[in-house]
């Protein structure tokens, strides 16, 4: 065990010296209570933070279209047809554009 010195104003030691009677403990240990506490505070993960509003309606809103294309998919599996690559459907869509591609 290692001893540290700390130098607290009358006022602080004297609220602590209170608090600590209170609990039926002494000053000294109601200091490495505090320094125990702040030592996990560090070492603990950042709290979560809850998605704004705007966020939560887009998590929403995109659950929704995966929900709708897991769906669509299932139907054309379904149907026996096959699903097109990436490539295939950006052919598609160059047909469907009159054949302009999207990188040109």
């Amino acid at each position: 065990m290692n001893t540290v010195t700390v130098h607290l104003p009358d006022d602080l030691y004297h609220r602590a010296e209170e608090h600590a009677v209170g609990r039926g403990a002494s000053v000294e240990t109601l200091v490495q209570e505090v320094v125990k506490d702040y030592l996990e505070h560090l070492d603990a993960p950042p709290p979560r933070v809850e998605a704004a509003p705007q966020e939560a309606q887009l998590d929403s809103e995109r659950a929704l279209l995966m929900k709708r294309l897991g769906a669509i998919r299932a139907r054309i599996e379904a149907s026996g047809e096959k699903l097109l690559s990436w490539e295939e459907i950006e052919e598609e869509v160059a047909q469907r554009r009159g054949g302009v591609r999207e990188d040109e």
